[in-house]
């Protein structure tokens, strides 16, 4: 069986601000079909402030010319495909958890800086990292 793929750009939909971000989320939850796998190919930006993904599956690809989060990334995708996360910046105040992963996520070429936790994987879940470097974190993954 092949699993539809949605791929979704800045060109789609706005994407500039954690507000934005978070609209298209909200919109995906509710709307976007359970089966298929939505990638969000993130621009170059610095995103003041965290977001969840909860109830479809969603991929995030950031810029090679940089994409940060300095909020708490969430996965939430209960039972459905696990989240790939590739080249993003998750960069911290030295409090709380850069990415929370309550399915389970794989990590490709990403950074976690100055959090309590780097990444974390609760409630069963798991965390998968390729590439990422961990600096100036209580615990890395």
């Amino acid at each position: 069986m092949r699993i539809p793929v949605v791929t979704l750009t800045e060109n789609d939909y706005p994407m500039a601000t954690i507000d934005d971000l978070n609209a298209l989320l909200d919109t995906l939850a509710h709307e976007a079909d359970r089966k298929s796998v939505y990638i969000l190919q993130l621009p170059a930006v610095t995103y003041e402030g965290g977001l969840t993904m909860k109830n479809f599956c969603c991929d995030l690809i950031g810029s090679e010319s940089g994409t940060t989060f300095t909020g708490t990334v969430t996965v939430a995708t209960r039972g459905i495909h696990p989240s790939n996360i590739t080249n993003v910046r998750f960069v911290g105040d030295g409090t709380g958890i850069g990415l929370s992963a309550s399915e389970g996520a794989f990590l490709h070429r990403c950074t976690f800086e100055n959090w309590e936790i780097g990444a974390y994987g609760g409630l069963g879940s798991w965390v998968n990292a390729t590439g990422c470097t961990f600096r100036g974190n209580d615990v890395g993954l």
